[in-house]
């Protein structure tokens, strides 16, 4: 696969990185950050860089796919403009900040081959999840509690924000409008529609605002019309590093997991108190899938239809 890369900062590096390690060639790069640009061409031995989205057009018929890494106000102009042009897309999650602009795409939703990245997909643990529910081991669901807990607001685990633009857009309104909903909420979403149904939101709870950007957020929500749901995300939860935690509760017993201790088995308790530890395979990664996609290979998910179903839950929410 011949991939150009839209974005060239911290995401944009680690996506070019997964597709190289799977054989992809990257014949282009765009970002109209000149440091990052050079860094990343040098990094991947990329000869051809632009400064504008815009310019994808001029990989036409030179590339088969493009990977859209840009903050999430650009993400639909960007992957509209590649669409347009027949490229392949592999956009970063969340599809966009409002879902007026996401249903821009959904003319392309049916035939295009166009991937979103919900990675979260790819987590042992969540196969695991999805081992015990298709066996049927906790017979009706009765409620759930899903989060995504990060501390790196706070602790800097991963570079202080200040300097390191990964963190920084998120830290920004402009940019990220939805704050940690929209870029570790909109996980937890789609994780919820995959495992169990359509989802619904119910009310907001709390929330930790901070220079208009939204650091932590606890919500009620609806699953299959009757499973209540709580969810919470944040940037700012200093006990834990980059915790994706589930707790579902059923008529024959209970199941939990937290990523943070263990990223590739779940704990299931059954009514008598007995503890079972499920571990899961690890599925195909999305970088995988979407290869193998614009291979030629069978339509994937998480897919653009998937993706507008999330913004539309989005959107749901009243802050």
């Amino acid at each position: 696969m011949r991939l150009v890369i839209i974005g060239c900062g911290g995401m944009g590096r680690y996506q070019a990185k997964k597709f190289t390690d799977l054989g992809a060639v990257i014949v282009g790069a765009i970002d109209h950050n000149a440091e990052h640009r050079a860094q990343f061409c040098q990094q991947f031995e990329v000869a051809e860089a632009y400064e504008q989205y815009q310019d994808l057009v001029k990989f036409i018929a030179r590339c088969d796919a493009i990977a859209c890494a840009l903050p999430d106000p650009f993400h639909v102009c960007c992957t509209e403009l590649a669409l347009q042009s027949g490229f392949a897309v592999f956009c970063e999650k969340p599809l966009s900040t409002t879902l007026q602009e996401a249903t821009r795409l959904e003319p392309y939703a049916a035939d295009a081959v166009c991937m979103v990245n919900f990675s979260k997909r790819n987590t042992p643990a969540i196969a695991a999840v999805s081992s015990v529910l298709e066996a049927g081991r906790l017979g009706s669901i009765e409620r759930i509690e899903i989060a995504y807990r990060q501390g790196w607001q706070q602790t800097h685990a991963w570079g202080d924000p200040d300097e390191v633009f990964r963190w920084k857009w998120r830290l920004m309104s402009a940019f990220n409008p939805y704050g940690c909903l929209g870029d570790l909420g909109s996980h937890l979403i789609d994780l919820l529609r995959s495992l169990f149904g359509e989802v619904r939101f119910t009310a907001t709870v709390e929330t930790e605002i901070e220079d208009e950007v939204l650091l932590s957020y606890r919500g009620r929500f609806t699953v299959q019309d009757t499973i209540a749901c709580d969810l919470s995300c944040a940037y700012n939860d200093q006990s834990w590093v980059d915790a994706l935690s589930l707790k579902v509760v059923g008529e024959d017993g209970s199941l939990t997991m937290n990523t943070d201790r263990d990223r590739h088995s779940v704990v299931v308790t059954a009514l008598d108190g007995t503890t079972t530890v499920v571990r899961g395979v690890s599925p195909l990664s999305t970088y995988e899938r979407f290869q193998s996609w614009v291979a030629g290979g069978e339509r994937e998910r998480p897919d653009l239809r998937d993706a507008i179903a999330v913004q539309a839950v989005l959107d749901e929410v009243k802050l």
